[in-house]
């Protein structure tokens, strides 16, 4: 009997290490951090079987780590009227933080906690366009099949998910079509056309590239967008909503210059490349004819950069036409960390430079992932949260969450001012005269009386009809987390969804 005993034993124990290895590899087990008691804010919250929002997502691979977690709630309310600058959550939303420890050595995945006695904060947030008229944008841009492979996942969320279309100028290669049948597989709309031309002539003859594929293939263009290989847009709709009250029969040339002067300086006022630039159909139809004017050595060196080429050959053909300025649109040419611009509450719609290296690296996709839950206006939108103390002779505390960016908690000593956050917090390396005119006023980083500490969003995760935002901090000393969980919502009746 002892050696089936034995045997026995060694069987249970080796089935449930294997059970705990599943576990933990499929994310089940990376918190056991119970359903948050935030303040009710309406009716109670459902009784369920199970808490649809317990078991927190995180990465097997960032829960080796010693932590402090915390969690809060949040239900958006849908509303047509245009929120302030920055919202307020006047109910509490994060409960203390709590020491988790290394997963790896939890032995067990626990059950989720009853949802009977949590409770979620409401904020109000900004419709979505009921239009749709992204089917009228035709992106363009000069790149290789390589950046294209680099930049997929970019492009895949912010054209993919739209009827809008996209022509890449690329290199001639065997596998073009291979390659752009494996692009479509993933969502883009992308048609590969090979072209012989240097880069950056083969920038300003996407003009060309536009009308033809207008004619032969989309008749519905409308408004047609060059882009860098880089650039990002994380709202369409709110770009064509905008557009609508245009009309594309019309010459438009639409973008932005670069947020540094010395940049506007070197290249003029034109629009530049990696902020979008936006040309109506008839500008299109326009510059086509006069393509040969504009693409020999009259207009300057034929190695100009193509948003500049572009820009003089609309003052040649069309001397009258100006740029139309859009702020939503932003070329980010400040480095190596633009937090100030990302937490200014302005509405920003393109972005550009963020996949590492020299400029900065965020997470596009994941900072933009909330708008499944909370829509596009949603995006970097600002709330302040868990204030305490209010005037300049009391102490001051509160958070401010920049959505799908950053959670900042601020602390100000009694007798110092309070924070503008009108201003934008200058925290890249360029010096400040460079950038009041585009992005200013700006405030410095450091205020006497006032200490701050930034937590960035790391990652972000659709789970059902929820999305979880993980936000960190990490030092030498201290690696926290705080995760934000956005409830799923029909936008019209604001049922929870399932």
């Amino acid at each position: 009997m002892r050696p089936l005993v034995i045997r026995t034993l060694f069987v249970l124990a080796f089935s449930s290490l294997l059970v705990n290895i599943f576990l933990y590899r499929n994310d089940i087990a990376s918190s056991t951090f119970p359903c948050a008691p935030v303040k009710h804010l309406g009716e109670p919250w459902p009784q369920r079987q199970q808490c649809p929002f317990a078991a927190s997502p995180l990465r097997f691979s960032d829960s080796l780590k010693q932590r402090e977690y915390t969690r809060g709630v949040l239900r958006p309310r849908f509303n047509h009227d245009r929120r302030p600058a920055v919202g307020h959550i006047d109910e509490p939303l994060l409960p203390a933080f709590l020491a988790q420890p290394n997963t790896l050595t939890l032995k067990y995945a626990t059950t989720r906690a009853d949802c009977s006695k949590a409770t979620i904060a409401y904020v109000d947030v900004d419709s979505d366009p009921e239009r749709d008229d992204t089917g009228k944008l035709l992106f363009g841009a000069a790149t290789t099949v390589e950046r294209l492979d680099e930049a997929l996942a970019r492009l895949a969320y912010s054209i993919g998910g739209t009827k809008a279309s996209m022509i890449a100028l690329v290199p001639p290669a065997d596998n073009l079509e291979e390659k752009q049948t494996y692009f479509r597989s993933r969502g883009l709309d992308i048609v590969l056309v090979p072209s012989e031309l240097d880069f950056t002539l083969r920038y300003f003859s996407l003009v060309r590239a536009f009308n033809a594929h207008m004619s032969n293939n989309r008749p519905d263009s409308e408004w047609m967008i060059m882009i860098d290989d880089d650039t990002f847009f994380s709202s369409l709709s709110l770009v064509s909503e905008r557009l609508s009250t245009l009309s594309s029969s019309k010459p438009h040339w639409i973008g932005a210059t670069s947020e540094a002067s010395w940049q506007v300086k070197n290249f003029g006022r034109i629009g530049f490349g990696g902020a979008g630039i936006i040309l109506s159909r008839n500008l299109v139809e326009t510059l086509d004819q006069s393509y040969d004017d504009c693409t020999g050595e009259e207009l300057g060196v034929l190695d100009m950069p193509g948003d500049q080429r572009l820009a003089k050959c609309i003052n040649k053909v069309l001397p009258m036409l100006k740029l139309t300025l859009w702020n939503e649109l932003h070329q980010w040419d400040m480095r190596p960390e633009p937090h100030g611009l990302f937490e200014s509450g302005r509405p920003i719609w393109s972005f550009h430079h963020f996949h590492g290296g020299k400029w900065g690296n965020a997470d596009m996709v994941g900072m933009s992932t909330v708008a499944t839950v909370a829509g596009d206006r949603s995006i970097l939108r600002r709330w302040v949260f868990d204030s305490k103390g209010s005037g300049k002779s009391q102490e001051r505390d509160f958070w401010v969450l920049t959505n799908g960016y950053s959670i900042v908690h601020y602390h100000i000593t009694a007798g110092t001012p309070d924070i503008n956050f009108e201003h934008t917090e200058h925290t890249w390396a360029d010096a400040a005269e460079g950038y009041e005119e585009s992005v200013g006023p700006l405030r410095p980083v450091n205020q006497e009386g006032a200490t701050k500490k930034r937590w960035l969003l790391r990652d972000a995760v659709k789970v059902g009809a929820n999305v979880h935002q993980f936000y960190w901090y990490e030092s030498a000393t201290e690696n926290s987390v705080i995760e934000i969980i956005w409830l799923g919502v029909d936008p019209k009746s604001g049922a929870l969804l399932e």
